[in-house]
């Protein structure tokens, strides 16, 4: 499923599915915009091993009243069919690295842009990892006298197979297609969404290519 997501499209359906009142209502006024852009990034880890992230996506809003003077955030995107139960550790690793090369690329001394850890699982079994790097941690000499504890790192778990069927907005979006049709059983119902998904994507054509060489 991962190629999908190499669109534009796919990227803003999930901006709008997990940030909805964010996004849609910058969509719907159009008082202000924003815009995505593909990131390929790799890095190199502690042992010169190369580690690669499934997917990263620059998001910029473009908003002249907003109080931030550079609104930068990213999403790293993972893609999993089965359960990783160090998901966490992992993410943190790619996050740290992510975050020394944003800090490296920087070129004014400003805060570096935040990024947004998402998960997408298409498993047959239920996603059952821990969603904080804290779950791996054992409790230090702070944590054990009731202090706060310092690292928390988390992402989130989209979860397609568990999502209520309400869950998924009626709206007609690339994205609301794709995880209706990775819950689909009938194919009559597959065969639907997809005609509905040639019409609202009459001036992508490459993209409703992938969608039927996917689907």
């Amino acid at each position: 499923m991962k190629f999908l997501f190499e669109h534009p499209e796919m990227i803003r359906g999930l901006l709008k599915f997990r940030w909805n009142d964010i996004f849609t209502l910058r969509h719907e006024t159009d008082q202000t915009r924003y815009r995505v852009e593909s990131i390929r990034e790799s890095w190199v880890g502690p042992h010169l091993q190369r580690r690669t992230s499934d997917m990263v996506w620059k998001v910029v809003l473009e908003d002249e009243e907003d109080q931030y003077e550079d609104n930068v955030s990213y999403l790293l995107i993972e893609f999993q069919s089965s359960n990783d139960k160090r998901m966490a550790l992992r993410i943190a690793e790619y996050l740290s690295l992510l975050y020394v090369n944003l800090d490296k690329e920087n070129q004014v001394e400003s805060l570096i842009p935040r990024i947004y850890p998402v998960v997408l699982y298409n498993g047959r079994f239920k996603w059952k990892s821990p969603e904080s790097a804290e779950n791996f941690i054992s409790p230090g000499f702070a944590e054990r006298k009731g202090k706060r504890t310092l690292y928390d790192v988390r992402y989130e778990c989209i979860d397609l197979l568990r999502l209520e069927e309400d869950d998924i907005p009626s709206v007609l979006t690339p994205f609301n297609a794709w995880m209706r049709l990775e819950r689909c059983v009938d194919p009559e119902v597959a065969c639907s969404i997809v005609r509905d998904l040639d019409k609202y994507l009459n001036k992508n054509k490459r993209l409703f290519g992938v969608f039927s060489g996917w689907s």
